[in-house]
């Protein structure tokens, strides 16, 4: 009976590497609930997902066919059919991720740019992923992070395939190249985030004067420049600031702002 005939698999769970597979089962029921013991009845199965063999009949009243999983990680539902009427029962297999690989698996900043001020923090984040693309989703891999400036957390197991550190800037502008490793290998993706200058400081910014010396004849000139810098002494990479330049002696033409955080005026 196809109302009462069971459809199984073998493994609920297998993972989605395209070789990996499961047996299913139908077990045909007559309509009493008996399991039928002979083979000779005609039995298909059909499957949305990964790929089916041809059906075996085993000649006690079971027909079995081999489940393929694909590469990509989802659900599959099998249906059937016995002589013909379509089977009520049906199963179920997950595909899921298969180990973490180095080549795939990724590091990511939340940010692109933070301050170069030793205190301003992005969290760093890597994703396992399998060979064949698919996130892991659980956790228990052994992951270690590294970067060449500025300072890292402990690594943190999220517990469904992601692994996060908390990075630090340094105190001088530059960039950061945050690598790491997945049980013991290197992982081949890194992360980069630059740290830029803070907030302008009055106190550490400089005046430099292009000459030392000028003759004194009315007409000589020389170029006076405002180099603005934070309080941690990272040069300021863009123009907007309000800069004024006074002259016990002498005179000074306007300011220009040169968009790249430095002024400048003529003596």
């Amino acid at each position: 009976s196809a109302a009462t005939s069971q459809i199984t698999s073998a493994s609920a769970v297998i993972t989605a590497d395209g070789t990996s597979t499961t047996t299913v089962t139908v077990q045909l029921v007559d309509a009493n609930g008996n399991n039928l013991t002979g083979g000779g009845d005609s039995v298909t199965l059909a499957t949305d997902n990964g790929a089916l063999s041809g059906v075996v009949d085993n000649g006690d009243g079971t027909y079995t066919a081999l489940l393929t999983a694909p590469t990509s990680t989802g659900t599959a539902t099998i249906s059937g059919t016995v002589n013909g009427a379509p089977a009520n029962d049906t199963a179920s297999v997950s595909f899921v991720p298969g180990a973490a690989t180095t080549a795939n698996s990724q590091i990511s900043a939340a940010a692109g740019s933070i301050t170069a001020d030793g205190t301003s923090t992005t969290t760093v984040t890597v994703h396992l992923v399998d060979a064949n693309g698919n996130n892991l989703t659980s956790g228990g891999d052994t992951v270690t992070l590294a970067t060449d400036s500025g300072t890292l957390s402990a690594v943190t197991d999220n517990g469904d395939g992601t692994y996060s550190a908390v990075l630090t800037a340094s105190t001088t502008a530059g960039t950061a190249t945050i690598s790491g490793s997945v049980n013991g290998s290197p992982v081949t993706d890194t992360a980069s985030l630059n740290y830029v200058a803070g907030a302008v400081s009055a106190g550490s910014s400089q005046i430099i004067s292009a000459a030392p010396a000028i003759t004194a004849d009315g007409v000589s000139t020389t170029t006076i420049t405002v180099q603005l810098t934070d309080a941690n002494g990272n040069n300021i990479t863009s123009g907007g600031d309000t800069v004024t330049l006074t002259t016990d002696n002498g005179t000074l033409s306007a300011v220009t702002d040169n968009g790249d955080g430095s002024y400048s005026a003529t003596l």
